[in-house]
């Protein structure tokens, strides 16, 4: 704890876990009955994804959903709000963990290093399940947590950081939906009252996962820990592609599919099927990213294709509504 609270944020190395959906064989011995007995298990295969200290202080959990018209800057509060009906939505053990955590953001800070064997102790959990209420307090987008490790000490891991968020989100139509009845008639209650001085527009849902996925754009993959075999990284790759293309909307899709006609036009069916296979596209905003299956084809398509892409924007009516186009790789360079 002490070590921690020495270390420069800025010469830090920031990074999270994702899993890869790839399995592997792991021998482990057991003492069985008084005799040792080797068990095999698959094991997920984890990769890093690394961050820089400046993405790590511009993520503002704050800015996730609506927020309550209060800040907890500059001293430590907890709102009946989110005892009442946060509490009612994720459960005792995920509000008491979070009120543990903010204890340890003092003054103005929206991080932390906290005591985990400490909390589990007050909280009479293990660190394991402790865990496990992490992942419910950063599905709901009131923490996030960076892994670290230090240049300085041949990039020893050191550690895990928190950023907490400040201010308390308003659930939700649909997590307010899913109370029960009594909850519900008591949060009408108080958003008559707060409705008396500030107005509120409810959100529908809560989804962070385009919010989340904006930082993981930013991050850098680190290499698989393992070597794959040649069909097991077919299947990773078909995996790491599927997961970005579940995000496009069907304008997205349709979009794309009267791009491609356009191309498709004016170029020979070879060249058609080399740089354009695999392609597809997502707006987000005023943005729109085009992925190519690989760094080579995004260069490719970049450099060479740009105009001809604009064109077919153009053709199809909608260059106007994007103010940036992005090629990316739908896979990294040690995927």
């Amino acid at each position: 704890m002490k070590k921690k609270k020495h270390l420069d944020l800025k010469k830090l190395t920031y990074y999270r876990i994702e899993k890869t959906g790839i399995k592997k064989p792991v021998s482990r011995i057991r003492i069985v009955k008084g005799k040792p007995v080797e068990q095999t298990y698959d094991q997920e295969v984890l990769q890093r994804i690394y961050y820089t200290y400046q993405d790590f202080q511009t993520l503002r959990l704050e800015k996730l959903g609506v927020n309550l018209p209060i800040d907890n800057k500059g001293f430590t509060t907890i709102s009946n709000y989110f005892l009442d009906f946060w509490g009612a939505v994720m459960g005792a053990t995920a509000t008491s963990l979070f009120i543990h955590l903010t204890r340890y953001c003092y003054g103005d800070k929206d991080f932390c290093f906290p005591d985990l064997p400490t909390i589990a102790v007050k909280m009479k959990i293990t660190t394991t399940t402790l865990h496990k209420y992490m992942d419910i307090l950063e599905q709901h987008g009131f923490i996030f947590r960076f892994w670290l490790q230090n240049p300085e000490e041949n990039n020893n891991d050191c550690g895990i950081i928190y950023k907490v968020r400040r201010t308390i989100p308003i659930l939700s139509r649909e997590l307010i939906e899913n109370l029960s009845k009594p909850f519900q008639s008591m949060h009408d209650r108080y958003m008559e009252q707060v409705m008396e001085v500030t107005h509120i527009e409810l959100a529908e849902s809560y989804d962070y996962t385009n919010d989340f996925e904006k930082l993981r754009e930013k991050g850098k993959l680190g290499r698989l820990p393992i070597d794959l075999s040649p069909a097991e990284r077919i299947v990773y790759a078909k995996r790491r592609i599927t997961a970005i293309m579940d995000q496009r909307s069907i304008a997205d899709e349709q979009l794309w599919i009267n791009v491609l006609a356009y191309i498709r036009k004016r170029l020979t069916l070879n060249s058609f099927k080399t740089w354009y296979a695999d392609t597809f596209c997502i707006s987000k905003e005023k943005e729109l990213i085009i992925y190519a299956k690989n760094a080579f084809h995004r260069d490719w398509l970049s450099s060479r294709y740009r105009e001809l892409i604009i064109e077919a924007l153009h053709d199809a009516s909608h260059f106007l509504e994007f103010e940036q186009i992005t090629f990316m790789a739908s896979l990294d360079e040690n995927e």
